[in-house]
């Protein structure tokens, strides 16, 4: 990414982070016009849209992770709200496929607030996801939370094995040795290079450095025979581990987040990869937006040409 690129990425992190801004935003004449740039990456808001949404995209033979979207919830009521959402994703994304998958944030149901609440419904969705064989992906946060959460989630998946995964973050220093640990630890692994402003003693900067680490990362875990997904929109990591003839095995899969990249999961569908579209939906789509603007500044264009012509969220290329 140019220097400009890193400016811009980091400028988009600062601004999704910032509360004062984004209360402002909310209130602003703007906010309905941003709603046209978030459908690109949040299509839906309820769950009856979202499963609606899922079904077109399973239709065409990819598997979905369905999110809804929030973290770092500041109320027990508000936990209890999500979790009991999350159970109700559960039941019923059962019903749209096997092969489904629910993600989620452990401070969406807690974490922020009481660990040990979060550990409870965790433990709570992990039995439902069992009773139905749906697995459940934890999503990774801010690096603060980092051992937190592999704790939770180490704790829950030996529980209840192979019915939870974890996110990986390869921009973290400390990833290398949980990697290790986690090939102990039944579950998949979705690895990610990293959406969050971390400082330069904890993570790497978007760069070649944080290329190669994504690419020895994903090899490792291919070559250990760990189930993998691999979640990226990077060609250049992509041909990598086409070079090494790795994409094909049948404990790996290729995870792309909905509106990003669509004609380049389509090409690996029918390269004979097993694929994924990770699909959020929620009103919580603000910091969502942000993310998905910082990691790729190009994106904006894309977001400008959606405020003006919004039906051309509606025809991503899931086909």
């Amino acid at each position: 990414m140019m220097k400009d690129g890193v400016q811009a990425a980091a400028a988009l992190k600062e601004i999704a982070r910032n509360p004062q801004l984004k209360a402002y935003v909310q209130q602003s004449e703007w906010f309905p016009l941003l709603r046209r740039a978030a459908k690109r990456y949040v299509p839906a808001e309820t769950i009856e849209d979202a499963l609606n949404v899922a079904a077109s995209i399973i239709a065409h033979e990819y598997a979905v992770s369905l999110e809804f979207i929030g973290e770092n919830t500041d109320s027990r009521e508000a936990c209890t709200a999500a979790k009991e959402e999350f159970l109700q994703l559960i039941r019923r994304g059962e019903k749209l496929s096997k092969e489904t998958t629910v993600s989620f944030d452990l401070s969406h149901i807690g974490l922020s607030i009481d660990r040990g609440l979060a550990a409870e419904h965790l433990h709570e969705l992990a039995e439902e996801a069992s009773k139905r064989g749906i697995v459940l992906m934890v999503s990774m946060e801010e690096a603060e939370k980092t051992g937190a959460i592999l704790e939770l989630y180490t704790e829950a998946a030996f529980a209840y094995p192979d019915m939870l995964g974890i996110t990986i973050q390869a921009h973290q220093h400390r990833s290398a040795d949980d990697l290790h640990k986690l090939l102990a630890v039944p579950g998949r692994i979705r690895l990610v290079k990293g959406a969050f402003l971390e400082p330069a003693e904890v993570a790497l900067p978007r760069s070649e450095a944080l290329l190669d680490r994504y690419s020895d990362f994903a090899e490792r875990l291919i070559r250990a025979g760990k189930p993998v997904s691999i979640a990226t929109h990077d060609q250049r990591a992509l041909d990598r581990l086409h070079a090494a003839n790795l994409l094909q095995e049948s404990h790996v899969e290729l995870e792309m987040l909905y509106g990003i990249a669509a004609e380049r999961l389509l090409a690996q569908k029918r390269n004979g990869c097993k694929t994924r579209v990770y699909l959020p939906y929620g009103v919580e789509w603000y910091l969502y937006l942000c993310h998905r603007l910082a990691e790729y500044p190009p994106n904006l264009y894309d977001a400008v040409a959606d405020l003006v012509h919004p039906e051309r969220t509606d025809r991503l290329p899931y086909a």
